[in-house]
């Protein structure tokens, strides 16, 4: 590759990440204010060319890649609010980011199978694919938001095993309760939305559905928590 060639290939780049930069907000902002927007606006673009679509906003997969798992990615897990420090990269960046990646991409799978499965439909790669993306937009500022409550945990944690210093602050368990119900209500809500215009139902059943499989997904969520903490406990 020549050095023009080059230069074209880092023009793009540029251009990519600058594109970037603008449309995250844009896009945050319009899922947050506008949840009910989500799945008709990834319909609709499910039916343009690959090439032509989420040209106005980030794309779900991107979206959901940038803001619910790169904040972890960096994140140093040993980082507490009482250390006194800023939280620092964790290094390697990449085997972090893939590995929170694996693990989060349960959530928004979870959903786009379950509407699948209450579609009546196969559950197949390609057929859940849309599904996926909107649910993509949906989790993503859950999990970005996730961040904080990670960080009230692990503090309360701290809390709990006496080794907190004299004088520092302490977590309050009704704001973590607090913080962490604010987040389940607005998961529940949301996924109202989108089972309601998915399933073409009431919004009595859309609700009673979205809490139900919430409450199954958290249910799962924990015993496969459990689950992991006990295997590692085995093996070390």
């Amino acid at each position: 590759m020549d050095f023009v060639s080059i230069l074209h290939v880092l023009e793009d780049s540029l251009y990519e990440v600058v594109m970037w930069v603008v449309l995250l907000p844009k896009t945050l902002v319009r899922v947050l204010l506008r949840p009910g927007w989500i799945q008709p606006y990834v319909s609709a673009e499910w039916e343009k060319k690959a090439e032509k679509r989420f040209q106005g906003y980030l794309s779900p997969m991107l979206f959901w890649l940038l803001l619910g798992i790169l904040p972890y990615a960096i994140w140093d897990p040993n980082f507490s609010a009482h250390s006194g420090a800023a939280p620092t990269p964790v290094q390697p960046v990449e085997s972090t980011f893939l590995w929170n990646a694996l693990i989060l991409i349960i959530f928004p799978t979870y959903y786009a199978v379950v509407l699948q499965l209450l579609r009546r439909e196969p559950v197949e790669k390609e057929a859940v694919r849309r599904l996926f993306y909107i649910e993509c937009y949906v989790h993503a500022p859950i999990a970005l938001l996730g961040v904080p409550l990670v960080v009230l945990f692990l503090d309360w944690a701290v809390q709990q095993t006496g080794t907190l210093a004299p004088g520092l602050a302490r977590v309050n368990p009704t704001l973590l309760l607090g913080y962490a119900g604010l987040m389940g209500l607005w998961i529940v809500l949301v996924e109202g939305v989108i089972f309601k215009a998915e399933l073409k139902t009431g919004w009595a059943r859309a609700m009673g559905l979205s809490l139900l499989y919430g409450l199954m997904g958290f249910v799962l969520m924990v015993l496969f928590l459990f689950g992991l903490v006990m295997v590692l406990v085995l093996l070390a």
